[in-house]
């Protein structure tokens, strides 16, 4: 009985620790240093190979996960 409460015990925190690590949405705007929008700027998370584009009012939205750095 003592085993199996240290395993699920086990369980839980890993599965804690593991749902901590999930992606989150970032939305931000890009803009120029006259705060004008800029459209079609791409947006990636540093390391990754994907990314998105700003729509036309220089909006964006992407998947990251906490510690991730975006750039433009």
């Amino acid at each position: 009985m003592v085993k199996l409460k240290l395993l699920l015990l086990a369980f839980f925190i890993g599965f804690s620790i593991n749902s901590m690590a999930q992606n989150a949405q970032v939305s931000g705007m890009v803009t120029d240093q006259n705060k004008i929008s800029i459209p079609g700027v791409n947006v990636v998370v540093k390391g990754s190979k994907g990314g998105v584009s700003t729509d036309i009012n220089g909006n964006f939205q992407i998947s990251a996960k906490v510690g991730d750095v975006i750039v433009f």
